[in-house]
């Protein structure tokens, strides 16, 4: 137990190191990649905490824990790794107890719904994991306990373990045909493996024997960050396929180009924008060839020939609001704060002056229902324009369950030979939005707006 929360204080201190190191290379020398940080996360706690835990574990003995020797004298083991009366007290009749009520409704839910919901409701994988890494833990701290309800729970949770971490793993599975794979799905599944594992592990091996998880733990974690089998790889290439043969089926993907289709199944629709959605939320489309020209616009309509939005609940709703921070304005010669409704024919933004001359930036609404934010100089001569699209766009692909938006995803920055315009956005609230199909918008942003004039 000690052993343990040394281990994870150690690797928390290590990651608090990497993580300020990382984040001055990122600022004083060259950008970092985001997943830099996730990377380094998996191989502290994954495999670094894993082996300096492992190191101060003592060596077992024979005996079991709590077992003495043959003289009557305490064994070495037990002597080596003693339990608190506070550590026993909570785990045999707090932690236990609820772990036992809480399995019991877990188990009432998957029989009633196993041949209905369970296969395809989202919610019970994040709640069968943490059920699963729960169980572990407990079973691992109750086994130098050697009372009644510690003993039953070594004899019977495992048994009880298995079948429910495979049915989970078999479902997390089926759902790939469903949405594709995601890191998030990969991590679920290899966890499941890894669960169905130890379970089986701890039902046919004795207690002292508890170690032989930790080598298989750190051989799935190793394979889950070591490319080309990793949970980012994995993910994109199953992710960029799946909206490949998509495209290739409805006859819009031809000689590397992306030629829209209005008229494409609603089933095809669904793939491409699910799988764009997640490519642009883990920023992998600008990376593919044949998507050059969605990620240079991000125009989703244009590309597709069809609105993303259409296949959203009609009465649902996306909020994102920019974590607290400061805004970068240097090289910029005016910022405007600004509120835009997209649900009228816009107007003007602001206006100001530079050398003498008077420049204007206006909301201007399309005939096909799009807004641009539109940089107008002297004698009402447009020096730049920016396509709104982009921002609701990319709001759309990442606001699933989300709150808040990063810097660098709330700003939008447009510019050519004469100017240059970058628009960050503050808050951002989407509800009812389908895209230029004649149907009201309901968009409303918060943003400053950074001018440049060349």
């Amino acid at each position: 137990f000690k052993a343990f929360f040394q281990a994870a204080f150690y690797s928390g201190v290590l990651f608090l190191g990497v993580s300020l190191i990382i984040m001055a290379i990122n600022t004083l020398l060259l950008p970092v990649e985001g997943n830099v940080l996730s990377h380094a996360a998996n191989i502290i706690f994954s495999i670094l905490a894993s082996v300096y835990l492992l190191s101060l574990l003592p060596i077992f003995a024979d005996g079991i824990a709590g077992g003495k020797e043959e003289n009557g004298e305490p064994s070495k083991m037990h002597t080596a790794v003693p339990v608190s009366r506070f550590l026993e007290t909570l785990i045999s009749y707090v932690i236990i107890p609820v772990t036992a009520v809480f399995t019991l409704v877990l188990l009432l839910y998957i029989v009633r719904n196993i041949t209905g919901s369970f296969w395809t409701d989202n919610l019970m994988e994040p709640l069968l994991m943490s059920y699963s890494i729960t169980v572990i833990l407990v079973y691992l701290l109750a086994s130098n306990i050697e009372n009644a309800f510690a003993k039953s729970f070594r004899k019977i949770f495992p048994k009880v373990l298995v079948p429910i971490v495979l049915f989970q793993t078999i479902a997390s599975i089926l759902k790939i045909g469903e949405t594709g794979m995601t890191h998030g799905r990969y991590y679920a599944i290899l966890f499941g493996v890894f669960a169905t594992i130890a379970g089986s592990i701890f039902c046919i091996v004795p207690v002292r024997k508890n170690g032989l998880i930790a080598p298989i733990l750190m051989f799935l974690a190793l394979i889950s960050i070591v490319p080309p089998m990793d949970a980012f790889s994995v993910s994109k290439h199953n992710q960029t396929k799946r909206l490949e043969n998509a495209l290739l089926r409805s006859n819009m993907l031809q000689e590397g180009k992306i030629t829209p289709n209005p008229s494409a199944a609603k089933k095809a629709r669904q793939v491409i924008i699910t799988s764009l959605q997640y490519l642009d939320s883990m920023g992998y489309s600008k990376d593919i060839d044949w998507l050059k020209a969605y990620a240079d616009t991000g125009d989703f309509e244009k590309t597709f020939g069809f609105s993303q939005f259409d296949s959203a609940n009609q009465n649902s709703g996306i909020y994102l609001h920019r974590e607290p921070g400061p805004i970068p304005i240097t090289g910029y010669d005016s910022m405007l704060h600004t509120n835009l409704y997209f649900q009228g024919a816009g107007g003007e933004i602001g206006s100001f002056e530079k050398d003498g001359k008077a420049y204007r930036i206006l909301d201007q609404m399309l005939s096909d229902g799009r807004h641009h934010i539109v940089l107008f100089g002297e004698e009402n001569r447009e020096l730049l324009s920016f396509d709104t699209e982009a921002i609701l766009s990319r709001a759309m692909s990442s606001g699933e369950g989300k709150e808040i938006m990063r810097l660098p995803d709330a700003s939008f920055t447009q510019e050519n030979d004469l100017a240059r315009i970058t628009f960050v956005t503050e808050n951002i609230y989407i509800g009812n939005y389908t895209g230029s199909t004649g149907k009201e918008k309901q968009a409303d942003i918060e943003a400053y707006i950074l001018i440049e004039i060349k």
